[in-house]
C-alpha cells in the first residue's frame, strides 16, 4: 500500500477522521496516552517540557486556527506514516472498513497527534508528586525530536523552529504529499 498516496487522496474531513481513528486505536493499547489525550492543558505541558528539554521554547502552543487545522492534521499524518512504529496503524486504518463517525478522542486533535508522533522518540509517564499527577519526560532520540518539534512548532508561529532559525517548513510536507 502506498500510504502517502492514500493520505494525499483524502479530503480534509477524511484526514481528520483518520487521525482520530488512529489515535483511538493507539489509546486503546496505551493507558498513558489514553489518559493524556483528552486533556489539552496537559498535552501543552508535555510539549512544553519536550521543547525545553531539547533547548527550544514551546510557549506558543495551542491547537491551530481553523484555517491551519487541515494542514496541521495532514502534517501529523505524514509524520506518523514516516515513523515505523506508527505507519502500520495508518495502513490498517486506511485498508480496513471503518465508521465514518468516530467519537472524538480529544478536542485538541493536533496536539494529541503531535504527542503521539513524539512518543516514538520520547518516553512520558505519569508520576505522582506532592499528591498531584505530573509527567516525567525522557528523550530517547534527541535529533529526531528536535526535527519533529521544528516542523510542528512552525505551526504555532514560533517555539523551537524560531529558536533554531528554521521556518518549520523543512522535511515532510504539511500539504497533500
Amino acid at each position: 500500500m502506498e500510504v502517502f498516496r492514500e493520505l494525499a487522496l483524502m479530503t480534509d474531513a477524511e484526514a481528520e477522521i483518520c487521525l482520530q481513528g488512529v489515535m483511538k486505536g493507539y489509546a486503546a493499547v496505551d493507558p498513558e496516552f489514553e489518559a493524556l489525550a483528552p486533556q489539552p492543558a496537559q498535552l501543552r505541558e508535555v510539549l512544553r517540557s519536550i521543547a525545553d528539554a531539547v533547548g527550544g521554547s514551546g510557549s506558543a502552543m495551542s491547537e491551530p486556527s481553523p484555517a491551519e487545522r487541515p494542514r496541521a492534521v495532514r502534517m501529523v499524518l505524514v509524520e506518523m506514516a514516516s515513523e515505523p512504529k506508527l505507519r502500520p496503524r495508518i495502513e490498517a486504518w486506511i485498508g480496513g472498513s471503518r465508521d465514518t463517525l468516530i467519537e472524538p478522542i480529544t478536542s485538541a486533535l493536533v496536539l494529541a497527534g503531535i504527542v503521539l508522533v513524539l512518543s516514538t522518540s520520547v518516553d512520558f509517564k505519569y508520576e505522582t508528586k506532592d499528591g498531584k499527577k505530573h509527567f516525567k519526560i525522557e528523550i530517547r532520540r534527541k535529533p529526531t525530536t528536535e526535527n519533529l518539534l521544528g516542523k510542528f512548532f512552525g505551526l504555532f508561529g514560533g517555539g523551537i523552529a524560531a529558536s533554531q532559525g528554521d521556518s518549520g517548513k523543512g522535511g515532510a510536507s504539511a500539504g497533500k504529499p
